[in-house]
């Protein structure tokens, strides 16, 4: 990856959550077959099929304007992982930002991300998770 591919973010403590598969699943709400799994409910939480992709991802996401005039912030989304490790793209919700822009940036990659999905006794299943992403100027 080029410098300028690397601008944007530090690796954070949600990269890292990330790659270990500690993505927080949020609680889900029974909803007949399309039950959506929360975090006491699955064995396994969904993973990144490839972090290198997120970590692009993210720093792609990067509003120009504020990372060139060194503005960081952070980002909470929430989404629902399916049985088929893909985000459900209705589902996505920015729970908190600390500026527009990186609401609409958090939303765009948390619609990209492909993931092995959670299990629940050897099952692929759905589940609401929260994805925390800090921009850091470099």
């Amino acid at each position: 990856m080029s410098r300028a591919g690397t601008r944007g973010i530090a690796p954070t403590l949600a990269l890292a959550a990330l790659a270990a598969g500690a993505l927080l699943c949020a609680p889900g709400r029974a909803q007949a077959q399309d039950r959506v799994y929360g975090p006491g409910e699955v064995t396994s939480p969904p993973k990144p099929t490839n972090m290198a992709r997120v970590v692009r991802l993210i720093n792609d996401s990067y509003p120009p304007n504020m990372r060139d005039s060194g503005l960081g912030g952070s980002v909470q989304v929430q989404f629902v992982v399916d049985a088929d490790g893909r985000v459900d793209k209705e589902s996505v919700q920015v729970l908190a930002a600390t500026a527009p822009a990186l609401a609409k940036a958090g939303r765009d990659v948390a619609q990209e991300i492909d993931f092995i999905p959670a299990q629940k006794d050897g099952t692929a299943v759905r589940c609401k998770v929260v994805l925390p992403i800090t921009y850091r100027p470099q």
